[in-house]
């Protein structure tokens, strides 16, 4: 398919202020118009989608608008045969936003969640990926919990009809982080 790349939040600017393209359907009909034009089947991927937006992952459900809307949307989508993805934003664990008010700094020292989160050679944990956004943590992709944590947002999508979800970090080449931890 032809993939249709846009934001559902911000105007030029990342901001948590959803645009003219949320509700979701307020593009299907462009997106049609558009695989009419492309005599192709298209796959809107959707950025700045999660509720805590725009880029806070791990925990991105439930998405902007709530499942309901998202799953109306997609099953549209699909019932015209088109396909539907997401960006995810990578493996980083986002304490905290610096577009937003949106914070996990609670929950990520009541669950001491830094023990969790990747290390690099001199056992340090941070994430430069997009720090002028947020403020995080990668996360070790060999740690049970966050491998069970990842799982359950693949779980989510695939449940609302997801068909593609770009879950891992494009600026690493879609790969997880490097870990030092023993």
């Amino acid at each position: 398919p032809v993939v249709l790349i846009y934001p559902v939040r911000g105007t030029g600017r990342i901001f948590a202020t959803p645009n003219r393209l949320f509700p979701y359907e307020a593009a299907l009909p462009r997106i049609l118009e558009l695989a009419k034009e492309l005599d192709s089947r298209v796959m809107p991927l959707l950025m700045r989608w999660d509720h805590g937006g725009p880029w806070q992952p791990p925990w991105y459900w439930p998405p902007l608008g709530g499942e309901e809307m998202l799953k109306h949307f997609i099953d549209e989508l699909h019932r015209n045969g088109h396909l539907f993805g997401l960006y995810g934003s990578g493996t980083i664990l986002s304490r905290k936003s610096l577009c937003s008010d949106y914070s996990q700094e609670e929950r990520f020292q009541k669950e001491n969640l830094l023990a969790h989160m990747a290390r690099g050679p001199k056992g340090e944990s941070h994430s430069g990926v997009c720090a002028d956004l947020r403020e995080g943590c990668e996360m070790c992709i060999a740690d049970p919990w966050c491998r069970d944590t990842l799982r359950e947002q693949v779980e989510l999508a695939a449940k609302a009809g997801v068909d593609f979800f770009q879950l891992l970090d494009q600026n690493l080449g879609a790969a997880a982080f490097n870990c030092y931890s023993r």
